[in-house]
């Protein structure tokens, strides 16, 4: 059990580190933050949340990290919802309205708008007509987690495994309800090689009013944006799975 100080400590490091993508220094936190605690007590709160498996540190000297603990931690009760502005899902709405006949295309838009807008990879399949579209590889490659062969390797071959795995991955998802997987806890890895992935994926399944069902994901660093990302991968299975559609049809 921490107390409601070593939560928000917590929370202010995993939100340095997601936009930094650098280890988090008890000196940054007594600068930047008004804790109404000494440095010392903060270096202490840290070495506490360290000792709980919240945190760590790669080196002595250096600052702490979240570990997979601290961010599904996080993610479960720290975590605040995030509202899609009214630009993104009228964004969302014009890509995917127009082609939600054309399934082919509106796989690949679909992944390539989770892309564009998460900044990280987008994926998206509908399982009845075996399509699977990836998009946003590069926006992998240029974040620092992935500059390690190995990590892009494990990325690599997670994307190999998804598309042989989809049925059973969405047989596991509660339709429209986005499920959160931080490194070890990805179903996939129990197939893989490599089994303390770099990584975190947010997915979720959806069924057409047609009948046919698919999944949309975002997967990316373990300091990804969470709340967005979540937000994202909801507003699109809702307006897949029909139900927004239908409105925004009788709108228009």
């Amino acid at each position: 059990m921490i107390t409601k100080r070593q939560e928000q400590i917590l929370s202010t490091i995993i939100r340095e580190y997601i936009e930094s993508a650098t280890p988090v220094a008890s000196s940054i936190l007594a600068k930047k933050y008004d804790f109404c605690v000494s440095p010392a007590t903060i270096r202490a709160e840290m070495a506490y949340l360290e000792k709980e498996g919240l945190l760590y540190q790669r080196h002595t000297s250096a600052g702490r990290i979240p570990t997979d603990k601290g961010y599904r931690y996080f993610i479960d009760k720290l975590m605040e919802a995030y509202a899609l502005s009214r630009k993104d899902q009228n964004l969302i709405q014009r890509e995917l309205l127009e082609l939600k006949t054309k399934y082919n295309r509106l796989v690949k838009n679909t992944a390539r708008i989770l892309a564009s807008l998460s900044d990280n990879l987008g994926l998206s399949s509908v399982l009845d007509l075996e399509l699977f579209h990836e998009a946003g590889i590069n926006k992998l490659i240029a974040e620092p987690e992935f500059t390690d062969s190995k990590d892009f390797a494990q990325m690599t071959e997670t994307l190999d495994w998804f598309d042989e795995n989809i049925e059973r991955l969405f047989e596991s998802l509660t339709t429209q309800v986005p499920q959160i997987y931080i490194g070890q806890e990805n179903p996939l890895i129990k197939n893989l090689p490599t089994k303390n992935p770099n990584y975190s994926m947010v997915i979720a399944g959806f069924q057409f009013p047609s009948g046919e069902k698919g999944l949309v994901a975002i997967i990316g660093p373990k300091r990804m944006r969470y709340a967005r990302n979540v937000s994202l991968v909801r507003y699109v299975t809702e307006l897949l799975c029909g139900g927004m559609i239908m409105a925004v049809a009788i709108i228009m």
